[in-house]
């Protein structure tokens, strides 16, 4: 039998995977909207990917994973971003793509649920 931490844990951890694969879904959405405009995420918003992708959450609610009016910046003029999600628990995982193309991921609070202790996943 699990104890509460355990199933706690478990839950904690089932929630922040939700929030990874919203992160990832923006991603996805944010790539598409950028093949559609010559490669630019400029103007990128949530509820722009929202219509690239309608299974993305704008604000919390239901109990799901959600990216919030601010989880989605665009950076370098165009040329970047950061969409980031955020689960039921309040944790938020990011991804951010550079001017350069590189990606990186990061999640706050490090060392808790599904983001490691060095601030990623």
């Amino acid at each position: 039998m699990f104890s509460e931490n355990s199933s706690t844990s478990t839950s904690t951890q089932s929630d922040d995977a939700a929030a990874k694969e919203l992160a990832h879904t923006a991603q996805v959405a944010i790539e598409t909207m950028a093949t559609d405009n010559n490669g630019s995420y400029a103007g990128a918003t949530p509820k722009l990917l929202n219509q690239y992708e309608s299974t993305i959450q704008l604000g919390p609610g239901s109990g799901n994973a959600y990216i919030a009016a601010n989880g989605v910046t665009v950076l370098g003029g165009g040329t970047g971003y950061n969409v980031t999600a955020t689960s039921t628990t309040g944790d938020s995982f990011g991804i951010t793509r550079s001017a350069s193309g590189a990606l990186s991921r990061s999640c706050r609070p490090s060392g808790q649920g599904g983001c490691s202790s060095g601030g990623s996943w």
